[in-house]
């Protein structure tokens, strides 16, 4: 079989099973966006599965899903609402300390040197919200109070990512390893910034000198998108955080824009769910590692209920304050508890420098891969039972403990 008939057939076997699985748990509510997710699992635990995903291509076409989907949710999302959210600093830093601290608990007290315990403890914190955060919009969750709270502390927690590298590439260089941050990452992140005033600022008059047509502008939305996450990748933000902004920054335009904003945003939807989704979701299943379980279970279960209980510690200050209920809380702990990209790479970077053994290696992986198979589900029970009402509540609304389960 050559490599492009490995191709075709997976991208045909793939939207094949996403629609076929997709059809028969509609009427259970469960997002099609996440169904190739479990795929993924399911064809990296049947024998000879391997033969049929294309390895070299999954990287790529998967962070071009990440890139697309992120992109599309900043096109939803209004900016000045996040940056107005009551409490959404204590909630971010809540929801870094809480299950950071728990963490090194649980590493320290499997006997691992406090350094250790308190760099590896720092893994459970990052939030994986280009996993979390289409699934609430499947729901229609994204301009609720709950999606409101959840993408802010996402964008925010991927400058804490950011520090996680830096920090990891000072202790690889202390430890005489080859540093991974370097002065250029800086000079990328600056050029980032300036694209996005650029976008803000000019971003209509832009838009006034392409041709009036839906496809014109869908084309010119994708040049600002991959400038954006090419430079938030080099930047080592990432490119989901870079997708993410552009979006924030292009959708008053589109707004302006009237049918043809409106055309091009429903263009970039079909893209985002339909086209480039599944392969992003499709390789979050794939690199579930069960296997990694049986290594350390007591470590990876530790680890995973670590950052589980810390998330949801988060939103409880602001629940006693009042500014959201008590589903809204458990619904938004539930949703940061999702970890992928960031803490496999610095746990991938320091295993391959022999400052992590492969025991605590393996529990990490083991527990990211738990997060990754029992979050989806969890919140889609809990969506589907309070959905209705969390709908009712968006940022401008005052909390009023109640509502109607749907």
């Amino acid at each position: 079989m050559t490599e492009d008939m490995q191709l075709l057939g997976w991208l045909a076997g793939l939207y094949a099973g996403t629609w076929a699985l997709g059809s028969l748990v509609h009427r259970a509510r469960i997002p099609m966006v996440i169904i190739p997710l479990y795929l993924g699992v399911a064809l990296h635990i049947v024998p000879g599965g391997e033969a049929w995903v294309p390895a070299e291509t999954l990287h790529l076409l998967a962070d071009l899903g990440l890139l697309v989907l992120m992109f599309f949710i900043g096109l939803e999302l209004d900016f000045r609402t996040l940056v107005h959210l009551p409490g959404v600093a204590t909630l971010t830093a809540t929801s870094i300390v809480a299950p950071w601290l728990l963490g090194t608990v649980v590493v320290a007290v499997a006997g691992y040197d406090w350094f250790v315990a308190v760099f590896v403890g720092l893994l459970a914190a990052p939030v994986a919200e280009g996993v979390v955060v289409p699934i609430l919009d499947e729901f229609r969750l994204m301009r609720s109070r709950v999606g409101q709270y959840v993408i802010s502390v996402g964008a925010i927690d991927d400058l804490f990512e950011f520090i996680v590298i830096v920090a990891a590439s000072i202790w690889i260089a202390s430890q005489g390893g080859r540093q991974a941050f370097r002065p250029e990452h800086l000079i990328a992140l600056v050029s980032l910034v300036l694209l996005l005033v650029l976008i803000s600022r000019f971003g209509s008059k832009l838009f006034a000198a392409i041709p009036r047509r839906a496809t014109a502008w869908v084309i010119a939305c994708m040049v600002l998108m991959f400038l954006s996450g090419f430079l938030a990748e080099m930047s080592e933000i990432g490119m989901a955080l870079g997708g993410l902004l552009a979006g924030l920054a292009l959708r008053p335009h589109l707004e302006r824009a009237g049918a043809n904003g409106a055309a091009a945003f429903d263009g970039i939807a079909v893209l985002a769910y339909a086209a480039f989704g599944p392969l992003f979701f499709f390789e979050v299943g794939w690199n579930v590692d069960l296997a990694s379980l049986a290594e350390r279970p007591m470590i990876a279960v530790g680890l995973f209920l670590a950052a589980v209980v810390g998330k949801l510690i988060a939103p409880w200050p602001l629940l006693r304050r009042g500014r959201i209920e008590r589903r809204e809380a458990i619904v938004m702990g539930v949703s940061m508890t999702v970890r992928m990209s960031t803490t496999l790479a610095v746990a991938d970077i320091l295993y391959s420098r022999k400052l992590l053994d492969g025991d605590l290696y393996s529990a990490i992986v083991a527990s990211i891969s738990l997060s990754t198979l029992l979050v989806p589900v969890l919140l889609t029970i809990l969506v589907r039972r309070w959905g209705q009402d969390l709908r009712m509540r968006t940022a401008g609304v005052p909390s009023t403990e109640g509502g109607d389960d749907e």
